[in-house]
């Protein structure tokens, strides 16, 4: 038999090795971006997202997902939305230089979650529009939004509803210039909130709203200005809850022809609440009505030094309860006729109004706790006469140093 002296290699000719396919990666991220007529749309699902949106000038953005993937960039835009679901979410805005004559929109639901939401700008130009809506659900979030310096005539509105949870605010900016129109709104829903609202130096002409509703819980809430330019308006509105709030409000000093208001209600509760300026230079206006509900308030008003031809008008109302009240001033100049009344209403209360009584400034004391006089003789009819005058006297009279119920 013949037999081929070839070795036989036609197995390993047609021998199958298996080999393992690499596959796409399929991994879906927790958030997505995408561009349509000027708006920019960021959306997450109910997982945490991280998302960085930058500044890159002339209207450009990038956006990072926080994926690993390359961040991406979109011209011309004009609004940017957010909708990023439930979960822990943490969202950064930078609008750097924001330009003249820029419109803006900023809309933000962060869904609910324990998220954190930072807008910042450098600086916002002359004649530039931002409006801005942050909202972001129940559980404890934190939002900051630090606007810079608002230049002259910028129209700035900036809503912010952080639902219920302990929940931290911090909005701020380092200027708002001549002619600048700012409104600010907050809604904290019920928890233990710390708010905190500090607007720099307001500018001549300015017009500045501050709206507060801290909701139930043990809230804090700090509101400042380090200076209000002359020709300014300034409002502030604050409401509190059931519970303990403490309101801190420092405006610096208050230039001529301004106009100042600030109008608080804190809510029963045990609440501390302590108002100062530096000063008021002549012919503005500053109208303080505070009320702090039934409980054991401590109330504190620092006036500084007033000059001449300003319009004070505080009308201060603890409600039942151990109240204590301090009124101050430094100096009152001439023309100013202040209309300062203070209602401690039922428990044993405190007012301590010594440094304005020793500026020659009466202040209507109102406590329903003080017993009525006692009448003197005379026939029945002049009796009672007597008695309603002296009672209205004691009830709408003038309050003198320090005075416990």
């Amino acid at each position: 038999m013949h037999r081929s002296s070839h070795p036989r290699t036609w197995g390993r000719q047609f021998a199958f090795i298996p080999q393992l396919e690499s596959l796409a990666d399929r991994t879906v991220p927790s958030a997505t971006a995408s561009f349509t007529n000027g708006v920019l749309t960021i959306t997450g699902d109910d997982t945490a997202s991280t998302v960085t949106v930058t500044a890159e000038g002339s209207g450009s953005y990038s956006v990072d997902l926080g994926d690993g993937t390359t961040p991406e960039t979109f011209d011309n835009v004009e609004e940017i939305d957010a909708t990023l679901g439930s979960g822990d979410d943490n969202l950064s805005i930078d609008l750097g230089d924001v330009g003249k004559n820029t419109d803006l929109t900023l809309d933000i639901d962060a869904g609910d979650g324990a998220n954190t939401i930072d807008v910042s700008a450098d600086s916002i130009a002359k004649e530039a529009n931002i409006d801005a809506t942050i909202a972001t659900g129940a559980g404890d979030d934190t939002i900051t939004a630090d606007l810079g310096d608002v230049e002259k005539n910028g129209d700035i509105t900036l809503d912010v509803d952080a639902g219920e949870g302990t929940n931290t605010i911090d909005l701020s900016a380092d200027s708002i210039e001549k002619g600048a129109d700012v409104s600010v709104t907050v809604a904290a829903g019920s928890g233990d909130d710390t708010i905190s609202v500090d607007l720099g130096d307001v500018e001549k002409n300015s017009d500045v709203e501050v709206s507060i509703d801290a909701g139930d819980g043990t809230n804090s809430v700090d509101v400042s200005t380090d200076s209000i330019a002359k020709g300014s308006d300034v409002s502030l509105d604050v409401t509190g809850g059931v519970a303990n709030d403490t309101l801190t409000v420092d405006l610096g000093d208050i230039d001529k022809n301004v106009d100042v208001s600030v109008d608080a209600d804190l809510g029963d509760g045990d609440n501390v609440a302590n108002l100062s300026v530096d000063s008021i230079e002549k012919n503005g206006s500053f109208d303080v009505q505070l009320q702090t509900g039934s409980g054991a308030d401590e109330v504190s008003i620092d006036l500084g030094t007033i000059a001449k031809g300003v319009a004070l008008s505080l009308d201060v109302s603890t409600g039942d309860g151990d109240d204590a009240v301090t009124l101050l001033a430094d100096e009152i100049g001439k023309h100013v006729n202040p209309d300062i009344t203070v209602d401690t209403g039922a428990g044993d209360d405190t007012v301590d109004v010594e440094a304005l009584n020793a500026l020659g400034v009466n202040v209507n004391l109102q406590d329903p706790d003080a017993p009525p006089p006692t009448n003197g003789g005379g026939d029945d009819d002049d009796d009672d006469d007597d008695g309603d005058d002296c009672h209205d006297d004691h009830d709408h009279g003038h309050g003198h140093g320090h005075e416990h119920d």
